[in-house]
Order: C-alpha cells, then sequence, then structure tokens
C-alpha cells in the first residue's frame, strides 16, 4: 500500500516560514485536526486517510518535527476528523466522520495514564532514589519525569516525588 505524505511548513519566527517537511500518512490524506493526543503539551497531528479508511496520528517530538504515523482503523472513506474530551478524562479524542458508511467513528484516547503510584517512575513498587535519578537526568525535558502530565520535567514534577518519597505503592 502507497502512503501519501502531508507538506508542512514551519513557522521561522520573523512572519516567514522554513521550507516544508512532509510526513508520510495513508493513502489519500484529507482533513487534519490539530491537539495534545499524548498530553505532552505540544500539539500532535491527527489525519484523516480516505482510501486507507484510517486516521493517522503524528506525535509532536516536541521540537516542531513528528514522529512516525501510528494509523487508526475509522469507518469507510473518512473524511472529517475533530478532536474534543468526549468522555471527561481530560484526554482529547477523536470523532471521525465516514462518508461511504455513512457514520461517525469515536476513538477514545488511552494514550496518557499516571503511574498507578505517584512518582514510581521505575515501577519498583516503592518511591526512592532511583525514581529521584530518573527525575533528575530527565529534568528541564520532556519525559520521563513527567508526573504532572504538562510535558516536561520541572519544579513541580520534583515536589510530587518529594512529597511520596518514601512510600510503598500498592
Amino acid at each position: 500500500m502507497k502512503s501519501s505524505a502531508r507538506p508542512r511548513g514551519r513557522n521561522t519566527g520573523n512572519g516567514t516560514f522554513a521550507p516544508h517537511v512532509t510526513y508520510a500518512t495513508g493513502k489519500t490524506p484529507d482533513s487534519v485536526a490539530i491537539a495534545d493526543l499524548d498530553n505532552d503539551g505540544d500539539a500532535d497531528l491527527a489525519v484523516t486517510n480516505q482510501q486507507s479508511a484510517n486516521v493517522s496520528v503524528l506525535s509532536n517530538n516536541g521540537n516542531g518535527m513528528f514522529a512516525a504515523q501510528l494509523a487508526y482503523a475509522t469507518g469507510s472513506w473518512p473524511n472529517f476528523v475533530a478532536t474534543a474530551d468526549l468522555n471527561g478524562d481530560g484526554r482529547f479524542d477523536l470523532a471521525v466522520a465516514n462518508g461511504l458508511s455513512h457514520d461517525v467513528a469515536i476513538l477514545l484516547n488511552i494514550c496518557f495514564s499516571a503511574p498507578p503510584c505517584p512518582g514510581d517512575l521505575n515501577a519498583d513498587g516503592q518511591v526512592g532514589q532511583g525514581d529521584l535519578g530518573i527525575l533528575l537526568a530527565a529534568y528541564g525535558l520532556n519525559g520521563d519525569g513527567d508526573l504532572d502530565g504538562d510535558g516536561d520535567t520541572d519544579q513541580a514534577d520534583l515536589g510530587i516525588l518529594l512529597a511520596h518519597y518514601g512510600e510503598l505503592c500498592s
């Protein structure tokens, strides 16, 4: 199956755009929605692919570039995608209108979940020195130490970890 690509230009900050970058999607991309789909603080893309009968999600890497698509099945000939928190869990979900199957596919976002025990970053069942090391290594960056789900590892995350330091997780 051959893929299409969606060109995109990055704003340089002075009213002009850098040369476009293309990202692979499914066949016949049609509609694009922009929302923070992975709850990391930056805008991701959802693209309907009519002939592929799916929607591609491209996660923003935090620098304006996007990871390879993850494709999710929809109905026949998806031609529009919208984002909203449809089930009240704080995450953007997708609603995809399908032209040939005459229906709407709802894709609930299950991507982001907080650790079962706040601060237990290494999942060893307790909040301790190993978790503090992970958080400090990620401090100032996106990623492993982000306990509050805002897309970066900062003093708020350190506060969460320290508030639970020494706790055993059940």
